[in-house]
């Protein structure tokens, strides 16, 4: 299993003051402080359970000037099931309000959740990034980790897509 952080242990640090689901808010912007295994396990309940849409927000510095900008975008976050922790910039502000809060950004998850899924026999699809990126992640993934199944990938258009393309990105997916 990947490292969580050079720190130590993954999850370790977490703020013991952070709320009962893990939140914290760093300049008003809720960020996840929990212990790393457990957005894992909220994914198998919802892999294993009742499937409720949800999404997990990688939120950056950049994501939180954002939100504190736009109320789109803040709904975004405060609607994730997770706002996980994608930069020491936001470490820092958690410090300098006295919390504790560690990094958990977009590539450690993807490993941790390919580490933990292959075992458990999770279905991985992979979407983003220019044509034929997404592919070779999963094949270098799958080959990373032994038991992985790579459902599928998509390669979305860099522009907004028309609702046929959506209505393929989905039938891929689904």
């Amino acid at each position: 299993m990947p490292a969580a952080d050079k720190g130590g242990p993954a999850g370790a640090g977490a703020d013991p003051r952070a709320g009962e689901d893990g939140r914290q808010r760093i300049c008003g912007i809720p960020v996840y402080s929990g212990a790393h295994e457990k957005v894992l396990e909220a994914m198998e309940r919802n892999i294993r359970g009742s499937r409720r849409p949800m999404y997990i927000s990688i939120t950056n510095t950049e994501a939180m000037y954002h939100a504190r900008r736009d109320a789109g975008h803040r709904e975004y976050i405060e609607k994730a099931r997770f706002s996980l922790c994608d930069g020491i910039g936001i470490v820092v502000g958690a410090r300098l309000q006295g919390k504790c809060l560690r990094r958990f950004n977009g590539p450690l998850l993807l490993g941790m959740a390919c580490h933990y899924g292959a075992s458990r026999g999770w279905r991985h699809f992979f979407c983003g990034g220019k044509e034929g990126v997404a592919t070779k992640l999963s094949a270098r993934l799958a080959d990373q980790y032994p038991g992985l199944i790579c459902a599928g990938s998509f390669a979305p258009p860099f522009r907004p897509m028309t609702f046929a393309e959506e209505e393929l990105m989905l039938r891929a997916i689904n």
